[in-house]
């Protein structure tokens, strides 16, 4: 499978990231091993629907984005499924908005 950015149309991308490096073979199902984590490659679409066209295109704010989910963290290699901005904003969420 391609990994990577991949062009769907003028303004929309799909960031398709490698397999988890804890990614393992694993039989059955997960129906018969419902407690099993089944870490899989994934997808995500990342829609640039306003730039400013004098300074860039959507194609360079689709890498600028996919730059900042990979090789960023610091606890494993693997891509991270939002870019740091909004991972590091949900990690702060997790913190200050203790219920």
């Amino acid at each position: 499978m391609q990994v990577g950015l991949v062009r769907w149309n003028d303004n929309v991308f799909f960031c398709i990231g490698n397999k988890p490096k804890t990614y393992r073979k694993l039989l059955g199902t997960k129906l018969e091993n419902e407690y099993t984590s089944y870490r899989r490659q994934t997808a995500v679409e990342l829609t640039v629907p306003v730039y400013n066209q004098e300074y860039t295109t959507p194609s360079r704010l689709a890498e600028l984005t996919l730059g900042l989910r990979k090789n960023i963290s610091v606890q494993t290699d693997d891509e991270l499924a939002n870019p740091l901005p909004i991972h590091l904003a949900k990690l702060l969420e997790e913190y200050v908005f203790v219920k």
